[in-house]
């Protein structure tokens, strides 16, 4: 976790005890999980805060403390379970239609108290939305550029779609 406490004062944040107890939290539940379903690949295990949480947080400075974000095909909870967790302000919607990885959102979501978090099972481009969003992510989707019409109409006029194209790398789109 020392990586994170470096993320933390490049940014001159408090480091808060309780969100660090939930992260490790987290990362003992994708752990625990991961040997009964496929939640991240055996050899990110070791490295679940470089590789997905901090990853995750990478563009924290593009996204409003206050708003609605939608994060399309989020597995694991990648990105929206870390920016529900540093963003407690804003809701989040996370997207997902695999029902394993579904079953893992729920519990990690009770474990965690994440009370600004929504799940919903399906297929993006299957589901109907009456919400406009703020904030749509989506992290490590292929064809990803086929969505954006898409979610494009999901997201409120001068919001962004942030695609996490690898480690450390973001393409913002404003809609």
């Amino acid at each position: 976790m020392d990586s994170l406490r470096i993320w933390f004062e490049a940014r001159n944040l408090p480091i808060n005890r309780d969100l660090t107890t939930k992260l490790a939290n987290y990362q003992d539940l994708i752990h625990s999980w991961s040997g009964r379903i496929n939640l991240v690949s055996k050899g990110d295990r070791s490295a679940i805060v470089e590789n997905h949480i901090l990853d995750s947080l990478g563009p924290y400075e593009l996204i409003p403390k206050q708003g609605l974000l939608i994060d399309i095909g989020t597995g694991a909870g990648f990105p929206g379970i870390p920016l529900a967790l540093f963003l407690p302000e804003n809701r989040i919607t996370l997207v997902e239609s695999v029902h394993k990885k579904i079953l893992f959102l729920r519990v990690a979501k009770d474990e965690l108290g994440l009370k600004n978090v929504e799940i919903v099972e399906g297929r993006f481009e299957e589901l109907e939305f009456q919400t406009k969003f703020d904030i749509a992510t989506l992290r490590a989707l292929p064809r990803w550029e086929i969505y954006i019409s898409r979610i494009e109409k999901i997201v409120k006029p001068g919001g962004k779609i942030i695609y996490y194209k690898q480690r450390g790398i973001y393409t913002t789109i404003i809609a």
